[in-house]
């Protein structure tokens, strides 16, 4: 089965700002690049690109919503799980004071493949 990728996260950044979050992209689990937002870039990918911390939020972002929608959502997800992953893409798109309504409507018009993942995703959260 193919793997569907959302592209419009990583297509919305800067030029400047693509080679990064391929390098990251394609070497790095989603584990690692989550634990690098939500803490420190690594050094070798500091030392490799110059970027400033908001930007590497940005690429960091990015990198990390195409990666979720990629993951296969059912049943074998604890709920818990499922709600702190939602909570994460909020804190990603810079929405954690919105409404699961207003994030899908925003996702609907810009990144419509992951629409249809998190829209599987909210009614798991809802069983």
């Amino acid at each position: 089965m193919a793997v569907l990728v959302e592209a419009n996260f990583m297509n919305a950044l800067p030029f400047s700002l693509r080679a990064a979050a391929h390098d990251l992209y394609v070497q790095e689990n989603l584990d690692t690049l989550a634990d690098m937002r939500f803490g420190e870039v690594y050094p070798v990918y500091r030392a490799g690109f110059t970027l400033t911390a908001e930007q590497w939020h940005a690429v960091l972002n990015a990198v990390i919503l195409t990666r979720l929608c990629q993951l296969t959502l059912g049943f074998h997800l604890k709920k818990q799980n499922l709600v702190e992953m939602n909570q994460c893409i909020k804190v990603l798109l810079e929405m954690q004071d919105e409404s699961d309504d207003m994030v899908l409507d925003y996702l609907q018009e810009k990144a419509s493949l992951f629409a249809g993942w998190y829209t599987k995703l909210l009614k798991l959260i809802k069983r």
